[in-house]
């Protein structure tokens, strides 16, 4: 009877080790596809600063509402981009904020 026991405990044990391995490998998996939709995230967002320096190179200025029709996203995404290259010193805003703020080649 105890004999018994003993081997359902044993089977129970070993069965649970072989399912934290299978977790542990499938959460490594999680972690790539994270990395891969960061990566992918990442070099769309320098796609779309180098289309906003590649437009501003043909004009002399431009607006946000310009740049949002173009790269088709978000008005905070504009500024937010725009910000980044603000600060690599690539761009220069013009006038603080709302219609009359543009942006040009620093």
């Amino acid at each position: 009877m105890y004999m018994v026991a003993y081997i359902y405990t044993a089977l129970i044990l070993i069965l649970g080790v072989i399912l934290l391995i299978w977790m542990i490998s499938g959460a490594r998996h999680v972690v790539r596809g994270v990395c891969e939709i960061k990566d992918i995230r990442s070099k769309k967002k320098e796609d779309r600063k180098k289309k906003i320096l590649n437009l501003l190179k043909g004009k002399t200025k431009v607006s946000n509402k310009e740049l949002r029709e173009k790269l088709k996203v978000s008005s905070k995404t504009i500024v937010n981009y725009c910000d980044e290259l603000e600060k690599a010193e690539k761009i220069k805003q013009v006038g603080k904020v709302g219609r009359s703020a543009y942006y040009k080649l620093k």
